[in-house]
């Protein structure tokens, strides 16, 4: 558990994730290929 979070915070740092939010739901996935901020 504290890998993953580990990963997902230096990924987060790295601006590597976008956010989806649905209801009261909220999902951090992975950038897509070639996508820009």
């Amino acid at each position: 558990a504290h890998a993953y979070l580990r990963r997902r915070l230096a990924e987060a740092a790295a601006r590597e994730l976008r956010v989806v939010v649905h209801h009261h739901d909220l999902l951090a996935l992975p950038r897509s290929t070639g996508e820009t901020s």
